[in-house]
């Protein structure tokens, strides 16, 4: 009887012992599972990130180069800018004004600006449509030197001082 009391004992050791070896062996294999899961989401979220990150800058460099062809139009536009000095040297004039108008407007409604300024070199709006006809003061002080270079130039996208809404000044 002592023998079989050993065989149980034996074989309990061995049941214990293959139940040790199965749970470390399944433990193992889950965590080696959670990695590999945890690295292929990683790297799903990496290339979605990557593929958003890419579609944005493209978006922002496809506005920036509309933006900068309506500006480029503008500016070798001589009937319209001879009708801009016209204006502002006799700003009671209704036909430069609608002169104006009919060339500024549509920009500005097809491309939902909230507004559209002409200033002078000292900063000043004398043409300008849209809701709000206010320019920021660190625009104002560089206008001179920008409307003297003849170029085309982006101001930098900041939040405007009334409203903190983001703004955006191009200058031509």
């Amino acid at each position: 009887m002592a023998q079989i009391g050993q065989k149980e004992k034996r074989f309990t050791y061995m049941l214990i012992t293959l139940f040790v070896v199965l749970s470390a062996g399944i433990i193992a294999g889950s965590i080696l599972f959670y990695r590999y899961q945890r690295d292929i989401l990683t790297l799903n979220q990496t290339r979605e990130l990557l593929s958003i990150a890419e579609l944005k800058a493209r978006q922002i460099s496809d506005f920036r180069k509309e933006r900068y062809s309506e500006a480029n139009f503008l500016l070798g536009n001589h009937s319209f800018m001879a009708a801009v000095k016209t204006y502002h040297s006799n700003p009671q004039s209704n036909v430069n004004k609608d002169f104006l108008e009919d060339w500024l407007l549509p920009i500005q409604k097809n491309h939902n600006y909230e507004n559209i300024c002409i200033i002078d070199t000292n900063g000043n709006i004398f043409y300008s449509i849209g809701n709000d006809n206010s320019v920021d003061y660190k625009h104002r002080k560089d206008v001179f030197t920008i409307l003297k270079e003849n170029k085309i130039r982006f101001g930098d996208l900041h939040l405007h001082e009334k409203d903190s809404s983001i703004r955006l000044e191009i200058f031509v």
